[in-house]
């Protein structure tokens, strides 16, 4: 019997064979991000209005170049 801890934060164990010589599953999932994970406070709209008119004028300036 092997036990896993898979990269989305749950844990369980792996099929293993029951006393009656059939494959079962064993063990139990828990989902850790459920319980723990804090997400992290959004950022200020200031900044996300900032990244937008940054990308605008990108957009812009490659519209302008393939135009020529």
């Amino acid at each position: 019997m092997r036990v896993c801890l898979e990269p989305t934060g749950t844990y369980g164990l792996d099929l293993a064979p029951a006393l009656d010589g059939h494959v079962g599953i064993v063990g139990y999932e828990i989902d850790f991000n459920r319980y723990f994970y804090e997400s992290p406070p959004p950022r200020p709209l200031e900044e996300i209005e900032a990244d937008i008119q940054r990308v605008e004028r990108e957009i812009l300036a490659m519209l302008r170049e393939a135009k020529g």
